[in-house]
């Protein structure tokens, strides 16, 4: 299978020429057609409109499916494709047969017997057109549709002068017979002389079963098609007359011209490209998504337009004797949009293997169809036109679409997206043509009313378009922008571009920011360029100036604000105020005598939280319900920043070539704008889970819901479709996701956090022993059993505050409604544990530099390895760490001297304080664990992007330096910071 960009590049080339050459002789034709149709009777034009009613059914046969038959089966050898070449050819010499025979009886039902010689030359043109279905088919095949292009308009354009010159030279009607039999000699020696390929008689009949049966299926689905599309003409003329089948063919005609001139021309090309990728059920998700969505995008305006304006169009073009043209021009136009959308579903089955199934769903339509139509008849050309609106779109969603989207695995929620960007523009189309309409003054002429219908639908659906869709409209734009492009140059190949999307990022304070905040470095280091897509800084309480400075020069990022509801941002104001009043009175009931508390407005941050079970029950108290609101806020809202955040990636997309995105969350609601880049650009998908998604054990209780586990479940499992990559954060997690989903297990990695390389400040201890905690106390981050546990050890050595110590820094006030030093006060160790307000990385480090032990408390996930385990290793510190004995934090800390303790177990925590308080108290001095090269970010950095290029297939493209060699790419530009606003 090519390349995704190849691909793209290819699609549209393909669109491009065919469209350009088909209006260029279209324009030809009929300027042609108007001149001859002054040299010619109007008899001579009926003459050979009754010889082609026959001669355009039997071109149906005489391709016999087999051109598609070339392009969708793979694996085809050379004597197979002779042998094709030969079965073509010899269906073409049956037909002419046939032809030469009927020729006479065609004639008499008709009444006229030159139909019989102009029917018995043509059918010379079936055995020379049966020679073109093997070049054509392998041409196709091979995505030639440029040299495609160019035959049909040669043939084109001789078809035209042969008949303008015998015209002329006053041949009558044989004018009109000598062009296509020209032309068709013409088409057919350029199509051996641009792509020569032999014909041999078939000797191994079973080898070909296979494309045959393809081309069965394929010429019984194309007669299906033909009867039961031109029903509706047949059932007129029988049951209403001419008259009524000549205002109903002009209403079909009016209504066809956007699916005729645009939809029909990508689906001469779209069959080869559906070919191309037709086991790679990701791209056919993706290209499916795409071109449904571009077609929408140009299609529904024009018929949907053409529904509202079709009263005044009649009136002011076709004048009142064509009135009874407007209500079938209506539905009509409906039954287009339609047709144009789903044009694509029967070449999805067709391309998956499933051609049997499309034929039988076309014979379904031609049992049905005609039976409603002249069901419908009764009721006049309306009736019959309601059948393709009513009838019609049940059979297409029950059969080929549904059967489609279920063949390459697509969500309908999926599909429908791609439409959601036209409904809603035509939507706002359809509003301002109705306000157009009732502000026009009645007086004014029906031509003008019409133009200023147009004009107001025209700036509707643009505008509409614009505002709530320009991220994709940037997406598609970047798909033309690559076909615009010229072939990359090898130095251009050798470039990779990574964008990074991250809710955190410096100089954001969260520890999650620190995930790619470092990562990028190495990435930069490895070559790669890179853009940040993240929250906008000016929105953040406190921010991390050094975390920013440490960005490497030349990595723009672009920020996005947050833009809650107007509803959801009074709700969070009411909470804010609530939780301060909370606060504020714990604060006054507070004993002064307790623990020391920094001069700092107390931070309140809710405590509790659910596991599993308890979330996942159905709501059966007020405060469930409220949870699962609140939940469906977080999500709303984290979804409308993702599609920010899309539009923002869209754009970068279009401007510069790029090669892979990430997206890093929690919040997880992100990954919403990778899934979303990637379907739009096939530009391959990385997902980086920093804490568990849908597998999270513990969710804080404010929305603790099933709603939220729901959500992560469905959208979890929908990404790990389409990802190139998923990274955990723990081996432990890696591991329950590939028994989770069997199927993409080869895409699932582990890279731990790591120690990073950066300066840190000097180790500064005296006498006395010092505990130390940075960050959050929330979720299971219980301190009273180390608060006992210090209780007991002061006990038993007899030690005083100038002895011992324990400093907490961070949102670290409250845990679960009870002050934290009421819990120190009750353990009867007070005066010795200090609580400190949040302060910056820097800050933090200059604490964990002055602790003798460094503590982690309890992480809500046994999956999950806290981000402050790897800064606390760099530290010459003792480790004390409270984790269950099967949590990843233990499995990560095994074999180190890390003191890894049951956080339940009071006893064992107060033994490791006195042993290394004794230890500390003769002498000894803690060492560093993180000089351990297995806690290296550098050595975690390595693996991602190495199985980052190996899936991309750039992994030669890496530097060649010694194991461990730092290198460096050099950029002397400046980190840019683009702000964005939605």
């Amino acid at each position: 299978m090519p390349p995704t960009p190849h691909l793209d590049r290819s699609l549209i080339h393909g669109i491009a020429w065919t469209s350009v050459i088909r209006w260029v002789t279209q324009l030809v034709s009929w300027v042609i057609t108007l001149f001859v149709a002054h040299l010619l009777a109007p008899s001579d034009y009926g003459l050979v409109a009754m010889a082609l009613i026959y001669f355009g059914f039997a071109q149906l046969i005489c391709d016999a499916g087999l051109t598609g038959a070339i392009v969708q089966t793979r694996g085809l050898e050379e004597p197979q494709l002779a042998a094709i070449g030969m079965v073509a050819g010899i269906v073409g010499v049956v037909l002419c047969a046939l032809t030469l025979l009927t020729a006479p009886y065609v004639a008499a039902y008709f009444r006229e017997g030159r139909v019989s010689g102009i029917l018995m030359v043509l059918s010379l043109t079936f055995p020379v057109r049966a020679l073109q279905i093997l070049p054509r088919g392998l041409m196709a095949h091979d995505l030639q549709f440029r040299t495609l292009a160019f035959i049909d308009g040669i043939e084109s354009m001789v078809v035209m002068t042969t008949t303008l010159v015998m015209a002329l030279g006053g041949a009558g009607y044989w004018s009109l017979v000598g062009g296509p039999i020209l032309g068709t000699l013409v088409s057919t020696g350029c199509c051996f002389r641009w792509r020569p390929h032999r014909i041999a008689w078939p000797r191994d009949l079973e080898s070909l079963r296979p494309a045959l049966r393809i081309g069965w299926h394929l010429l019984v689905s194309n007669i299906a098609w033909y009867a039961y599309s031109n029903a509706d003409f047949t059932v007129i003329g029988r049951v209403l007359g001419t008259a009524a089948l000549g205002a109903y063919t002009l209403a079909w005609t009016i209504a066809s011209v956007p699916v005729d001139r645009i939809s029909s021309l990508v689906g001469r090309v779209t069959p080869a490209f559906f070919a191309a990728v037709q086991t790679d059920a990701p791209s056919l998700r993706r290209y499916l998504a795409l071109l449904t969505e571009g077609l929408a995008f140009v299609t529904l305006p024009l018929c949907l337009g053409l529904f509202l304006t079709a009263h005044d169009f009649v009136t002011a073009f076709l004048g009142d004797p064509w009135s009874g043209v407007t209500l079938p021009l209506q539905l009509l136009a409906l039954y287009a949009a339609l047709r144009s959308v789903q044009l694509l579903a029967p070449q999805v089955l067709i391309s998956t293997g499933r051609s049997g199934r499309n034929m039988m769903f076309s014979v379904l339509a031609l049992i049905v169809l005609p039976p409603v139509f002249y069901f419908g008849a009764r009721w006049g050309t309306a009736g019959v036109a309601m059948g393709w609106v009513t009838v019609y779109p049940v059979l297409v969603v029950l059969s080929f679409l549904r059967y489609a989207l279920r063949a390459i695995g697509m969500r309908w929620s999926t599909y429908v997206a791609a439409l959601i960007p036209a409904i809603t523009a035509s939507a706002a189309m359809a509003l301002a043509v109705w306000v157009s309409r009732a502000l026009t003054p009645t007086g004014w002429g029906v031509r003008p009313r019409f133009a200023i219908e147009v004009a107001a639908g025209v700036i509707g659906y643009c505008g509409m378009a614009w505002v709530a869709h320009r991220g994709r409209i940037a997406a598609l734009r970047s798909l033309l922008r690559g076909y615009r492009r010229e072939s990359p140059s090898p130095a251009t190949t050798t470039m990779k571009r990574l964008v990074v999307i991250s809710y955190h990022f410096p100089p954001d304070p969260a520890v999650g920011a620190q995930r790619w905040g470092k990562l990028v470095r190495h990435a930069v280091e490895r070559g790669w360029h890179v853009e940040v897509v993240t929250r906008d800084p000016e929105q953040l309480e406190r921010r991390d100036a050094a975390g920013a400075a440490g960005i490497p020069a030349g990595v723009r990022v672009h920020t996005i604000p947050d833009r809650p509801r107007h509803a959801g941002r009074v709700e969070r104001v009411l909470r804010a105020l609530a939780l301060a009043l909370k606060t504020a009175t714990r604060g006054k009931g507070r004993k002064k005598a307790g623990a020391t508390v920094a001069a700092a407005s107390p931070c309140f941050v809710p405590s509790d939280s659910l596991g599993r079970e308890e979330m996942a029950r159905w709501p059966r108290s007020l405060r469930a319900w409220v949870r699962m609101h609140h939940a469906w806020m977080e999500l709303s809202d984290g979804e409308r920043w993702a599609l920010d955040a899309e539009a923002v990636v869209a754009r970068i997309i279009a401007e510069r070539d790029t090669s892979l995105i990430v997206t890093c969350g929690p919040p997880h609601t992100i990954h919403r704008a990778g899934e979303l880049a990637h379907e739009r650009t096939g530009i391959p998908w990385v997902i980086d889970l920093r804490d568990p998604w849908s597998l999270v054990q513990r969710l804080p209780e404010e929305f603790a819901s099933p709603l939220w586990l729901a959500v992560a479940s469905r959208r979890e499992a929908r990404a790990l479709r389409s990802v190139a990559l998923v990274v955990a954060n723990t081996h432990g997690h890696a591991n329950a996701l590939r028994a989770l989903y069997p199927s993409a297990r080869h895409r699932i990695i582990a890279v731990p956090n790591g120690c990073d390389d950066d300066s840190l400040p000097p180790t500064r201890r005296d006498h006395r022993f010092v505990l130390a905690y940075t960050g959050t106390i929330y979720l299971d981050r219980n301190p009273s059993p180390l608060f006992h546990a210090m209780a007991q050890v002061v006990r038993e050595l007899g030690l005083t505050p100038d002895d011992l110590g324990l400093e907490l820094m961070g949102n670290v006030t409250i845990f679960r409604d009870r002050w934290v030093p009421d819990l120190a006060a009750e353990a009867g160790i007070a005066e010795f544990v200090r609580v400190r307000p949040p302060g910056s990385r820097r800050e933090a480090q200059e604490l964990q530099a002055q602790a003798t032990m460094l503590v982690l408390l309890p992480q809500d996930s046994d999956l999950a390895i806290p981000a402050k385990t790897f800064e606390y290793l760099r530290f010459e510190a003792w480790l004390l760490v409270l984790t269950t004995g099967d949590s990843a934090t233990a499995e990560l800390l095994s074999g180190s001297p890390a003191d890894v303790v049951s956080p339940d177990d009071v006893g064992e925590i107060a033994r490791v304080i006195r042993e290394r308080y004794e230890a500390f108290r003769s002498g000894a001095r803690p060492a560093a664990i993180g000089l351990d090269p297995r806690f290296s970010r550098r050595t975690q950095a390595d693996v991602l992007f190495t199985a980052v290029e190996q899936a991309l297939g750039l992994a030669e493209q890496a530097p060649a330096g010694r194991k461990g060699e730092r290198q460096v790419v050099e950029n002397p530009s400046p980190a840019s910071v683009v702000a964005v606003s939605p």
